[in-house]
């Protein structure tokens, strides 16, 4: 966009302090909601370059996790100021974290779900690291089993930590550039991060060659592209005053308090009936005594898991609560033999299927009276396993019985609508909705991802349906993706679709999917 020459001066100066203006919302509205006590706001900084990957990223693109690059959501339009704000002084709201190498664990799998899609369109995944990450070996590894695979992966490392420069990441990856048949396989940039317009030359030129069939990689100085630099760029180069910079400033952070005071005094007006209950784990002590192994539970921490592991070699069975984050940074998969339970109220489901190793279960049962049946099977032969609770209790659930990998809870023959966890209800709801319009559709829920329906209900639904609409609890819709995906590798379960299949995601992790936005993915299948 800046370097066609299709913008005159005019216009690229009024896009640099747009952008300027994004990347200033992003720093305050972070800085605030920080003091808020109730909320921890997980969210990386590098704001300036984050507003350089949306002007280039296309909607279908995936920044992973979502939640994470608030300034490049706030950019993208995916997120406003005002229900940013809702989501900090929500009682329901969760907070989507990973560290850097977890967040590239998740981006590898999004975008093996992607690849899936064919190259007429790749869907990119984005994922942004910081230089301290690349040290370590994962990094390195996700890297070439990237390139390896020319997935559709732009990895963004923000270049803050000394001894991890750029030219060092360039060289030692030298190696993947070129396949053994002379195709690129992964293509490196680096940039000065204080060089907006090269930033933006380089990152679109990035995202391309994603699209065309390599892994990017970008290398940005983060110490020269923070925010308070770039404005010291535009003053320098005369795009704007040092009054017109000042002046954005002032109306940002009048916005960003405005919005702070709204949001806070609808929380306050709310009767509690009425609002979203705290999210939090069931109590399962009761359900503890018909372990067939000592239990120990363990209480949330980043080594919880690694712990556990040494509970789990003594002979006892450790019950963790832990994220995503936690598994994917632990030796939980090399220690495949070891009965080990992780509880999570996340509802990253599809980060957990990337970070746990192949052979744990996962369940995401839509009611802690499902849930309840999980614990009591998962007692009885203690395995290795994730429960990723729906932490409230949304109401009854059809058929839905304790422990069941899948069940069908109506029946159609229009469409197949596939959920788990709380999205199940309002799939429930949807396929009522329907009902009323003369459509009429199979609602599958699937008690468990890992292994994921085993008595084959979704792929005997499809040859009847021949639609398939799969509800997601993840704003990044990764679970719905990878449900997809496994059903296309699990054999021919996808082979009689008449359409693609369609996911329905949330726009935020506050906010569920309603069962109007089920429908309309109905009938737009259905046409």
């Amino acid at each position: 966009m800046l370097m066609d020459g299709e913008l005159n001066l005019k216009q690229f100066k009024e896009l640099v302090l747009e952008d300027y203006r994004s990347a200033l919302l992003g720093r305050e509205a972070r800085r605030v909601a920080l003091a808020e006590a109730d909320w921890r706001p997980m969210t990386s900084g590098f704001d300036v370059a984050q507003v350089a990957l949306a002007r280039f990223a296309e909607a279908s693109d995936a920044f992973v996790p979502s939640g994470v690059d608030l300034t490049a959501s706030f950019a993208k339009g995916d997120v406003s100021l005002a229900d940013f704000f809702r989501s900090v002084f929500s009682p329901g709201a969760d907070s989507v974290c990973h560290d850097s190498v977890g967040r590239l664990s998740v981006a590898s799998g999004l975008a093996l779900a992607n690849a899936s899609g064919g190259a007429a369109n790749r869907r990119v995944a984005v994922c942004t690291v910081s230089g301290a990450s690349c040290r370590g070996g994962v990094f390195y590894e996700t890297v070439a089993y990237a390139a390896a695979r020319s997935l559709p992966l732009c990895i963004v490392v923000w270049n803050d930590a000394a001894g991890a420069s750029g030219g060092s990441i360039i060289r030692q990856l030298g190696g993947f550039c070129m396949s053994s048949g002379g195709r690129k396989t992964l293509v490196m940039e680096s940039v000065k991060g204080g060089d907006y317009p090269a930033l933006c030359r380089v990152l679109r030129q990035q995202f391309l060659v994603a699209r065309g069939g390599a892994t990017a990689l970008t290398v940005v100085s983060r110490d020269e592209a923070d925010v308070d630099s770039f404005a010291e760029w535009i003053v320098g180069k005369q795009i704007a005053s040092r009054g017109q910079v000042d002046d954005v400033g002032a109306s940002v952070r009048q916005e960003v308090e405005r919005q702070r005071r709204a949001a806070y005094l609808v929380s306050v007006a709310d009767e509690a009936p009425e609002r979203r209950p705290r999210r939090s784990l069931m109590n399962i002590d009761s359900l503890c005594s018909a372990s067939a192994l000592p239990v120990m539970r363990m209480p949330a921490d980043a080594a919880a898991v690694n712990k556990a592991i040494g509970v789990a070699c003594s002979g006892t069975l450790p019950i963790v609560e832990a994220s995503a984050a936690d598994v994917s940074s632990s030796l939980f998969a090399a220690y495949p033999g070891h009965p080990v339970i992780v509880r999570s109220v996340a509802v990253e489901a599809g980060a957990f299927l990337v970070s746990s190793p192949p052979s744990a279960e996962v369940y995401a049962p839509a009611s802690r009276a499902e849930a309840a049946g999980v614990y009591t099977s998962l007692f009885a032969r203690p395995r290795q396993a994730v429960v990723i609770e729906p932490g409230f209790d949304a109401g009854g659930t059809g058929g839905v019985g304790g422990g069941t990998p899948a069940a069908l809870l109506s029946e159609g023959e229009d469409a197949t609508i596939v959920s788990f966890g709380a999205a199940t209800h309002c799939a429930e709801r949807a396929a009522a909705l329907l009902a009323t319009q003369r459509l009429r559709a199979d609602v599958v829920h699937l008690g468990s991802l890992r292994p994921l329906d085993p008595d084959g209900l979704v792929a005997a639904s499809l040859r009847k349906t021949k639609r398939l609409v799969v509800v997601d609890t993840d704003p990044s819709g990764l679970s719905a993706r990878l449900v997809v995906a496994s059903l296309a590798l699990g054999g021919e379960a996808l082979r009689h679709l008449m359409a693609a299949p369609a996911v329905v995601a949330p726009a935020s992790a506050a906010k569920p999917v309603e069962p109007h936005e089920v429908c309309l993915a109905v009938a737009k299948l259905v046409g």
